[in-house]
């Protein structure tokens, strides 16, 4: 049985490749819509990871956030009286406030104008993950002190420590940065000491944006945040950290133009790419009916014959995988060098892509497998 097989995916090989142009050809016809899919479904992948990265800069258990919130820029806020009710419940280990507001950052050298995002964080190096962040907290000493995302667009200007620019009126002083590169919202993100952020984005120093909270160690992180909602007022809401986060991924994806127009590309890529490739791949063994017919007249089984067709099929697609997957990985990264989106092919987004290339190239034989059935000798004359 096993000689048998391998017999047939021998005998596929070399009849696939006994016409080298139209070999190529084919393969060529066939990479293109396998690397639409790539390009696409990196895109998605990579949109999902950027509209969460700031939170994963964080470490925290559950969030409390404003009844009203949709997304990461939204305006909404609450009272941050109800952190301190929150650290009054039992299995909370420690509570801190996350401030997001939009703001104008203008460059005194070039006097253009940029949108930013303005965050406002505790100096609680706990809760922070990410380690520029950690580490330049300490420096932020005075009003007029920042950290700057060093992924900006290029129009903010330098992000030097020792640059000075208006942030919405207010003379600041970069003293370190760090790496975000959330351009979806903004073109340029800038960190500064909740003590200063109410000045800095006019906002009421009793409002917060969001409420990050750590659990007890051993403490069930779903009881805690039952607990939470049942004695917070309902101008909030609790979600543990992966509700959250998958909040936010959907809200994006679903209501924002951008993520819509990603969503809708990589849907159009899936259908697009399987006709096309289900096009070329039966294209392909249609042309090599003869060939079929010929092991039908050597007294092949038919068996036999369906299993080369099919061998057949699944080696062209795994032929044109190859280099889909080598220019998929150069444009990709390309992209993300310029946009810092983290647009990879990584390791479960090739494993898809081969799934559907593999999935595509077995139905489109189980599509003409009467072709091939009925294949016979008389048909080569």
């Amino acid at each position: 049985m096993v000689s048998g097989t391998m017999q047939c995916a021998v005998f596929a090989a070399r009849n696939l490749v006994s016409n080298r142009r139209r070999f190529l050809i084919a393969v060529t016809g066939t990479a293109m819509p396998i690397l639409l899919l790539f390009l696409q479904m990196a895109l998605l992948d990579g949109v999902r990871t950027d509209v969460t990265r700031l939170y994963n800069d964080f470490n925290f258990d559950i969030a409390i956030i404003p009844s009203t919130y949709e997304f990461l820029y939204s305006a909404s806020t609450f009272n941050v009286i109800r952190m301190e009710e929150a650290r009054a419940a039992p299995g909370v280990a420690k509570t801190t406030v996350l401030n997001i507001a939009g703001g104008s950052w203008r460059n005194e050298k070039t006097k253009h104008s940029s949108p930013v995002i303005l965050i406002g964080v505790d100096e609680n190096p706990s809760f922070v993950s990410n380690d520029a962040i950690r580490s330049g907290i300490s420096s932020l000493r005075a009003s007029n002190d920042v950290l700057i995302d060093a992924y900006s667009n290029p129009k903010i200007g330098s992000t030097e420590n020792g640059t000075s620019g208006v942030l919405d009126g207010h003379r600041v002083t970069v003293q370190g940065q760090f790496r975000l590169g959330l351009f979806f919202y903004a073109d340029g993100a800038v960190l500064v000491g909740n003590p200063y952020f109410p000045l800095l984005a006019r906002r009421n120093s009793h409002s917060a944006s969001i409420g990050l909270v750590r659990v007890t160690a051993g403490a069930n992180i779903r009881s805690v945040r039952s607990e939470l909602s049942k004695m917070l007022p309902s101008d909030v809401q609790v979600l543990t950290r992966s509700e959250f986060l998958s909040n936010e991924r959907a809200y994006f994806i679903s209501n924002k133009p951008f993520g819509l127009i990603v969503a809708v590309g990589v849907m159009i890529a899936i259908v697009a790419g399987s006709v096309v490739l289900w096009q070329v791949l039966s294209a392909e063994i249609i042309r090599r009916i003869k060939e079929f017919a010929t092991l039908g007249a050597m007294g092949f089984s038919p068996a036999f014959v369906f299993g080369a067709g099919m061998c057949e099929t699944v080696f062209m697609g795994l032929a044109a995988y190859c280099p889909a997957l080598v220019i998929a990985m150069l444009l990709l990264g390309a992209v993300e060098w310029e946009t810092h989106l983290p647009a990879q092919v990584s390791l479960w987004l090739a494993a898809k892509v081969l799934f559907i290339v593999v999935l595509m190239s077995v139905l489109c034989s189980l599509s003409v497998v009467r072709r091939i059935r009925r294949a016979q000798p008389a048909s080569l004359f």
